[in-house]
């Protein structure tokens, strides 16, 4: 008997979601990073803003989020948690470390036909969001050439607003603090900020290191067995 046309839309909207879940980048940890397992706290205001975002989110809405703060407070997991679920919806994520971007600046232009960098840009074009992780003034700082690294970063932002692709960002700094910096890395990057103040919106997170806690809810039994007595 022939599947009916609802069976049929059924089975190609799970293949599509499939397809995108193996091309999003996403590692273990990430994949394991919900709403559900979040500690909302010490941040319940960018928690209720996340899980607010990835439920009423649309196709090239072109708006994202900002998640600032110190080191281990959970704007990895509230990135990812939008993350996982705009994927369960359908959408088409996919994932980059700012680091990792950053190293293709270092040939993006003496090469501007490779492969991987047309494909970076054609990615770009066609996802429905975009999660760039860890954005660090120290990793531009030290990249191969500042006013590349700076260039391309402008690059990806650019392309992000113009394909409309909403992007999650990840940071230790304040916006006050981007906007500074970024300055006295590169003269011509108030563009960069421009770009960025137009695509996201800044969530402010806070509150102390979680990622101690984190590993002891990992460790087994007899890992802690073995360690007692030993560094907390």
């Amino acid at each position: 008997m022939l599947a009916s046309s609802v069976d049929w839309e059924k089975f190609q909207e799970e293949e599509r979601i499939r397809r995108w879940r193996e091309l999003s980048g996403f590692t273990l940890a990430e994949r394991e990073k919900t709403f559900a397992n979040f500690d909302d706290s010490k941040n319940r205001r960018a928690f209720e803003i996340a899980k607010a975002y990835a439920e009423n989110f649309t196709r090239k809405l072109g708006i994202g989020l900002l998640f600032y703060g110190p080191a281990g407070v959970g704007k990895t997991h509230l990135a990812f948690a939008i993350g996982n679920r705009l994927l369960e919806r359908g959408f088409a994520v996919k994932r980059w470390a700012v680091a990792d971007l950053l190293a293709l600046s270092r040939s993006a232009f003496a090469d501007t036909e490779s492969q991987t960098i047309q494909d970076l840009f054609s990615q770009l074009e066609r996802l429905d969001a975009a999660i760039l992780d860890d954005l660090s003034l120290l990793t531009i700082a030290s990249a191969y050439e500042r006013s590349r690294a700076c260039e391309f970063l402008f690059r990806v932002f650019d392309a992000c607003l113009s394909h409309r692709t909403a992007m999650l960002i990840t940071t230790n700094h304040t916006p006050k603090e981007l906007r500074e910096q970024l300055s006295a890395l590169d003269g011509n990057s108030e563009r960069i900020f421009s770009r960025l103040r137009e695509a996201v919106w800044p969530v402010e997170m806070s509150g102390t290191d979680m990622r101690t806690q984190a590993r002891l809810s990992r460790t087994p039994p007899w890992l802690s067995e073995v360690l007692k007595g030993g560094e907390k």
